[in-house]
């Protein structure tokens, strides 16, 4: 039996009472945790996802894939990326993913993802999916990047947070179901709705900058660069 929702009003971190709980008491899969409010957000290294109380759909759904190999766990974030890009497509906006765990429209920044994996013999055992989907806020003064909402793509229209959760939940199983049965599919799938695919872009390691031509993203979740004519791999 699935999961049941559980509703909070402010949280430090929707991943982090979602992991609390699950070491602690156990969760069914598909329980989704939702909080209004974030005192505490988490974003991809380190960096705090900001949003106003109560204007964007914030949550963590628990699965057990089990049927992935460790080396697999990047099908996870694709399988997610296309259900948020599915679900924003649903209300009407058209978005696209930004390498690894982003989806943007207009290149402004609607969504997020921090995934959270336990493995065990080579094994994903669990795995947290954090989401922030930006849905009725209309400003984002403190954000580092230009930032967007359905409700801004909209021209204004404001939409009903629950109903948004309702479709996301809806179009993360059917992504599931392919990651399930064809994960090959899931990957094309994401490389055809990838930002900046076939353009030149840089890229920054913590020793240098390279630049090349975004070719695609490998089934590891490794960035594809076209560099000086040669294919240069590149891990988040």
């Amino acid at each position: 039996m699935d999961g049941k929702i559980i509703r909070l009003s402010v949280v430090g971190s929707t991943n982090i009472y979602t992991s609390n709980l699950l070491s602690q008491s156990g969760m069914k899969e598909w329980t989704v945790v939702v909080a209004d409010s974030q005192s505490a957000g988490k974003g991809q290294r380190g960096n705090a996802w900001q949003s106003d109380e109560g204007k964007n759909l914030l949550c963590s759904v628990v699965l057990f894939p089990s049927f992935l190999k460790s080396n697999q766990q990047f099908l996870i974030s694709a399988c997610a990326s296309l259900a948020i890009l599915e679900t924003i497509k649903i209300f009407g906006v058209k978005g696209a993913i930004k390498w690894p765990n982003d989806v943007l429209v207009n290149r402004e920044k609607i969504a997020g993802l921090l995934i959270e994996n336990t493995h065990r013999k080579g094994l994903v055992d669990s795995s947290i999916i954090g989401i922030g989907l930006n849905i009725n806020q209309m400003e984002f003064p403190n954000y580092k990047w230009p930032a967007t909402s359905i409700r801004k793509a909209l021209g204004g229209l404001e939409i009903n947070l629950e109903d948004v959760l309702v479709v996301l939940m809806k179009e993360l199983r059917k992504q599931q179901m392919v990651m399930k049965s064809n994960p090959a599919s899931l990957i094309q799938a994401f490389n055809e709705s990838l930002e900046l695919k076939g353009e030149q872009i840089a890229f920054q390691t913590s020793s240098h900058l390279d630049e090349g031509i975004l070719l695609g993203v490998e089934d590891s979740g490794e960035l594809i660069l076209l560099v000086n004519g040669l294919e240069k791999r590149f891990v988040n």
